[in-house]
């Protein structure tokens, strides 16, 4: 009896060590041009059904600069999410909550400033509702 105990009981426990080695995250991708620069970074995967999306998300312009920043959780945006022109100006950021706009969404003129501000609320469009103008 004492044998079988033993012999399962290794044989769990080796089955749960699989099972948890089996979730960890791990980076898919990097992309690289002909001189060695990162293209786009892809984001950490949890293997589970064909993958699920976990983490950060990199993106690059072939210039090189940052094209687009974003945040998985169980495969749903959620945190900051931001994109930018070829010349490294923010275009554009919002928070997300399982894959829904949640806060406060931005939007850049083409030098930097402020545009407009919305804020939503589980995806929908929710308050206040600010547009900005250049002076002359």
């Amino acid at each position: 009896m004492n044998y079988l105990l033993k012999k399962y009981g290794v044989f769990l426990l080796l089955m749960l060590l699989l099972n948890s080695c089996k979730k960890q995250p791990k980076l898919i991708t990097t992309y690289y041009d002909e001189n060695n620069q990162t293209k786009k970074e892809e984001y950490y995967i949890v293997e589970k059904d064909g993958g699920i999306r976990e983490g950060a998300y990199v993106s690059y312009h072939t210039n090189g600069a940052k094209k687009e920043e974003r945040n998985y959780k169980n495969d749903e945006l959620n945190g900051a999410y931001k994109i930018y022109e070829n010349n490294s100006v923010l275009v554009e950021e919002a928070m997300y909550k399982n894959n829904k706009l949640n806060g406060i969404r931005k939007l850049y003129t083409e030098d930097g400033n402020v545009a407009i501000e919305e804020t939503y609320k589980d995806g929908l469009y929710n308050g206040k509702y600010k547009s900005y103008f250049k002076n002359k």
